[in-house]
């Protein structure tokens, strides 16, 4: 059966913690995405075009776990932006911790917010050319290149070396203090991990499957996140892949790029070996002009609009947008008012149009 254009709900995003210092500044994200004035009511409900974004009712951001970075700087950026109105969703990048009484401390930290939902991932270190990427304003990486970069010495193995030696009962479950909700990584292109090859979108899968049933055994609740593929009809059957392997009834949420210049886009590419688009919309659906404010943007409205036309967003596994804002946040969240709202921006000062 076909699949009707939909349009996308903007369900999370990813910001770095550098940027969750400022409360005031996450306080104005967080009315962009509510679409709200600063004492006035929400706005009426933006067209349901596929080149829009509709905005989910909770506001979750997820915290990368950075290079030189530890698991307190994390818990200090989810206080600010839950101080701001934001749900936060730390990273845990199993490879970081160095025992089994590190993972309890962690979530002792994260049971004393309330913070019962993580994103897993194993951490791998980071190349040259990823510290190159991380360095700048449109950086968007992995979640395991950026999630890792060790402040001790890997002369000895690290006590957990993926995902799923944490996924065991008595670590991340069955305790006032453990995870009910786990966020995985997927992977439509496959895994480049830094100094070894390229791990297939099949092998992928097949380890995506093993910890989603694992999730299961445990009692939590699996939700896929993509890692960033710029190529829409990849997405549409990675979606489609997650929905027979993984059932319906493990979300996905489909990995959005920030605005991003055509030299930004390629540098990206070439540090993740990502597939390029081939052209501005690349899912085949290009009759249609970019909506967004950001006028050197060549991938975030083009590919939301092709998701949207190739029925992605009308999968029933496909909860909606998760937005990898991180470093580009300004910029992102600028082009999310214009998404949201159809050319009404929304400032500190109020509504203007566009």
């Amino acid at each position: 059966m076909a699949l009707r254009p939909a349009a996308a709900r903007l369900v999370s995003v990813e910001l770095s913690p550098s940027l969750c210092r400022d409360r005031a500044r996450l306080q104005r994200w967080r009315r962009v995405w509510r679409q709200e004035t600063v004492t006035g009511p929400p706005l009426p409900p933006p067209s349901s075009s596929p080149s829009s974004l509709l905005p989910a009712a909770a506001a979750k951001a997820f915290v990368p776990w950075l290079p030189n970075s530890s698991h307190a700087d994390v818990m200090r950026a989810c206080d600010t932006l839950a101080e701001a109105g934001w749900d936060p969703v730390p990273h845990i990048a199993v490879r970081r911790l160095r025992d089994r009484d590190d993972l309890q401390r962690l979530l002792v930290d994260m049971g004393n917010r309330s913070i019962r939902s993580a994103l897993l991932v194993a951490g791998d270190d980071v190349s040259p050319s990823l510290r190159t990427a991380a360095a700048s304003n449109t950086s968007v990486l992995n979640h395991n290149s950026s999630a890792l970069l060790p402040e001790h010495s890997r002369s000895s193995p690290p006590r957990f070396a993926q995902v799923l030696d944490v996924l065991q009962p008595g670590l991340v479950c069955g305790s006032e203090l453990g995870l009910r909700k786990v966020y995985l990584a997927g992977f439509p292109e496959g895994n480049a991990l830094v100094g070894k090859p390229q791990l297939t979108a099949e092998a992928c899968m097949a380890a995506l499957r093993r910890k989603v049933a694992q999730c299961r055994k445990l009692q939590l609740q699996p939700c896929v996140v993509t890692q960033l593929c710029f190529h829409a009809p990849s997405l549409l059957q990675f979606a489609a892949v997650c929905e027979q392997q993984l059932g319906a009834s493990v979300p996905l949420r489909i990995g959005l790029p920030p605005p991003l210049t055509s030299a930004a886009l390629a540098r990206i590419c070439d540090s993740l070996r990502l597939r390029a688009p081939q052209s501005p919309g690349d899912g085949g659906t290009s009759d249609r002009q970019p909506q967004t404010s950001a006028a050197t943007d060549v991938v975030a409205s083009p590919l939301l609009s092709d998701l949207a036309n190739l029925g992605v967003f009308g999968r029933p596994n496909v909860e909606g947008v998760h937005l990898f804002a991180l470093s580009a946040a300004e910029a992102a969240f600028d082009w999310v008012s214009s998404s949201l709202t159809n050319g009404r921006t929304i400032t500190a000062e109020g509504i203007s149009e566009t």
